[in-house]
């Protein structure tokens, strides 16, 4: 799925596969990755952890996009 270079000049999208999908499509990719970046910044970063803290969150409680939205 990663582009490895510019595409070629002819081409005008970057990643079709990406750019193109249906809205739906594009909301559950975004889902999909967003819990593991969630954890990643939960565990490696003392900035995203105290945001989480002071939320009362943890990346277990972010089930939801309404849950995601109450993350500062």
């Amino acid at each position: 799925m990663a582009a490895s270079g510019p595409p070629p000049r002819e081409q005008k999208l970057w990643n079709p596969e990406i750019e193109t999908l249906s809205p739906a499509a594009l909301r559950d990719l975004q889902w999909r990755r967003l819990g593991p970046q969630l954890r990643y910044n939960f565990e490696r970063s003392p900035f995203f952890r105290e945001r989480f803290e002071a939320a009362g969150l943890t990346p277990d409680d972010v089930r939801s996009w309404e849950d995601f939205e109450r993350l500062p």
